[in-house]
């Protein structure tokens, strides 16, 4: 039996649902860590003051940059080392967050659905429970593309070693030419068949991963079991899921808009005064002003995506209901004492 789907219900019950249920934007902002949706690093380019300079053989206009000893390098590598430590250490933490706020916006989004109301707590309990299921159904999707990354590797950098070779061996540039050019067309027919396998993989791997972590988190399922049910559901309901990913990348579209505009509003001041001050001495309240609107704006924009991300949870977990409704509660017969 197959059940029609009302887009514009379901739509409608998932704002419902995460606006009354704020757990759910904590759990989407969760995701938004692991998933590394928080904003890549920014350098600072501090430009140079244009005063009389001080003394100094260096380019004009330019400050001298100071000569460091080997002790003084030493400890700088020592520091970078340890920072990307720390990175990869919190990276590997909020990847694991991630993947159990996920599984909790899907069991928390359901409960919402069925009862009214969710918790944080359970959500995230019950996400923790069906991690390593969870992880899984994720390993078994990557390894495709793993597996076609390493051949493809393997393929440019013998296509590199020989164009390498055959320019060395080549007496005239006419020859080291041909030689770059024929190993740029060789990349060429390799990229373009790979990139569009890669397009299509990863549309149907990111459907499969949508109704395969459903499958997990509210019918029990195991990794292996998720990625079947979701490859089923994903080519028995295309039609469906097509035009719900297609409104939901719609919406997200709107929404980055709308964060663009909110991050411009709140990044404004700080920009306007650095850019008046570029000419002359940029005051240290400046570059204050600029990294206070820098954090605020990421605490602003990240709230913004959570909702986001709680809202695209939900939606797929209604369609989710939608194609799998739930199981009737067992009818309990009422105890009758037996006449004697």
């Amino acid at each position: 039996q197959e059940n029609n789907m009302d887009i514009s219900s379901i739509l409608s019950r998932s704002i419902n649902i995460v606006w009354r249920n704020k757990a759910l934007w904590l759990l989407g902002f969760l995701v938004a860590l692991g998933s590394g949706g928080g904003g890549s690093g920014s350098n600072f380019n501090l430009p140079s003051s244009s005063g009389s300079g001080s003394g100094g053989s260096g380019t004009p206009g330019l400050p001298s940059m100071p000569r460091l000893n080997d002790q003084q390098i030493q400890g700088i590598l020592v520091a970078v080392v340890a920072l990307l430590c720390v990175f990869a250490i919190l990276g590997i933490i909020f990847a694991i967050l991630g993947v159990i706020a996920n599984g909790g916006l899907i069991a928390g989004a359901d409960d919402a659905d069925a009862t009214g109301k969710m918790s944080f707590g359970s959500a995230f309990k019950r996400g923790s429970a069906r991690f390593w299921s969870l992880v899984g159904m994720r390993v078994v999707l990557w390894l495709p593309t793993l597996i076609v990354g390493i051949v493809v590797g393997i393929i440019v950098l013998v296509l590199f070693g020989a164009t390498i070779a055959s320019a060395l061996n080549e007496r005239s540039d006419r020859g080291t030419a041909t030689a770059v050019f024929a190993s740029l067309g060789g990349l060429l027919c390799i990229a373009l068949p790979v990139g569009l396998l890669a397009f299509v993989y990863n549309i149907i791997a990111s459907g499969i991963k949508v109704f395969g972590d459903r499958a997990i988190m509210l019918e029990s399922a195991g990794a292996m079991d998720g990625v079947r049910r979701g490859w089923a559901m994903f080519k028995s309901r295309f039609g469906d899921i097509f035009l719900t990913g297609l409104i939901l990348v719609v919406i997200g579209f709107v929404a980055g808009i709308l964060f663009a505009i909110v991050l411009g509003a709140i990044m404004a001041p700080g920009v306007i005064l650095l850019l008046s001050q570029m000419n002359t001495q940029i005051q240290t309240v400046t570059w204050i002003l600029l990294a206070v609107s820098f954090v605020f704006a990421i605490i602003v924009t990240s709230l913004l995506a959570s909702v986001l991300i709680a809202f695209r949870a939900t939606v797929w977990t209604l369609v989710y209901r939608t194609f799998v409704p739930r199981a009737a509660p067992a009818q309990v017969t009422p105890f009758t004492p037996i006449q004697a």
